[in-house]
């Protein structure tokens, strides 16, 4: 049986205590923008979006990755806390740990920041300076993931001498294998030649896996970064189920660009068309057949301000 790993994503508005907590239980392997930690278990990667809340790009892209988030808020609730636990609605990520102070975690401040929201259901614990063993950071279950084929969500594509072409990314639905023949949204095929995890070469790789991909059939060049490997079809035009957070303050905007965040891509999507709850989206990059849902947000608006817009249903 294919073995399936969990994302964590770290959020809150202390990037430093972000980190900390990170390095508490896994190695840093990536420092930018998305910093990525990994180690040995059931939750494979701890993800900290080291710009935000400055900016929002790679906190999206990390929460659309995440089957489950521990939340810092020992230094209190503020506005980056919110945006956070808004965006983990609209991502649907279920699982979860708060970390608050001892006058917080019966305070009737933080009952009302996390009420209607999927915080609700996520674990609050008391802060105890550095020391993190209170989370047991494998308990987290995968996210229930829907999609028509395996996909993969790469991240970052170069060169290796004696290897070749070289994607690393997560395994966001099904499993890859060695010797796969994988699409990518230009219409060109690849082949899976190997695969590593975490440095080790194994046959095949399941949900939530980081891997590393030797392919064969596009260069470096070609494929670029960030993008989706699938054996599905892709598409740029789509027509789904809009849901608009009722805390945004702007109005929704038909010919506007707003971003999408699925599955760690985070992607420009102009609003063609929007009638009652129903919109038509072309997509600034190809996705495959998915399903499920995907963050909707306004990267233009300031920090301070809440730029998660809703989400949509694919």
């Amino acid at each position: 049986m294919t073995e399936t790993h969990t994302v964590v994503c770290v959020l809150g508005g202390n990037p430093a205590s972000r980190a900390k907590l990170c390095s508490f239980f896994a190695k840093k392997a990536h420092s930018e923008g998305l910093e990525m930690y990994h180690r040995r278990g059931g939750a494979q990667t701890l993800l900290n979006p080291a710009t935000y809340p400055d900016k929002v790009n790679h906190m999206l892209a990390a929460v659309s990755l995440s089957d489950a988030c521990v939340l810092l808020a020992e230094e209190g609730f503020g506005w980056a806390e919110g945006e956070s636990v808004i965006a983990l609605t609209h991502a649907g990520v279920v699982g979860g740990v708060i970390i608050a102070s001892k006058g917080e975690i019966y305070s009737e401040r933080l009952s009302k920041m996390i009420a209607g929201t999927i915080a609700q259901r996520f674990r609050i614990v008391e802060a105890d300076g550095e020391n993190y063993s209170k989370i047991n950071i494998d308990s987290f279950e995968p996210k229930p993931k829907n999609c028509a084929g395996n996909v993969v969500s790469v991240d970052n594509v170069f060169n290796v001498k004696g290897v070749g072409t070289v994607a690393l990314g997560f395994v966001v639905c099904g499993r890859v294998a060695v010797h796969d023949t994988l699409g990518t949204p230009s219409g060109k095929e690849v082949r899976v030649q190997s695969i590593q995890v975490m440095d080790e070469d194994v046959e095949e790789a399941g949900t939530g896996t980081r891997v590393g991909l030797a392919i064969r059939g596009a260069t470096e060049k070609e494929l670029g970064d960030q993008f989706f490997l699938a054996n599905t079809d892709f598409r740029e035009n789509i027509e789904a189920s809009i849901q608009v957070e009722k805390f945004y303050r702007h109005q929704i905007e038909e010919g506007k660009t707003y971003h999408l965040a699925l599955s760690g891509q985070v992607i420009p999507a102009n609003l063609l068309k929007l009638e009652g709850k129903k919109a038509t989206l072309k997509l600034g990059k190809p996705i495959p057949q998915m399903e499920g849902g995907g963050v909707l947000a306004n990267m233009n608006l300031p920090p301070g301000t809440l730029r998660i817009t809703g989400h949509i249903n694919l």
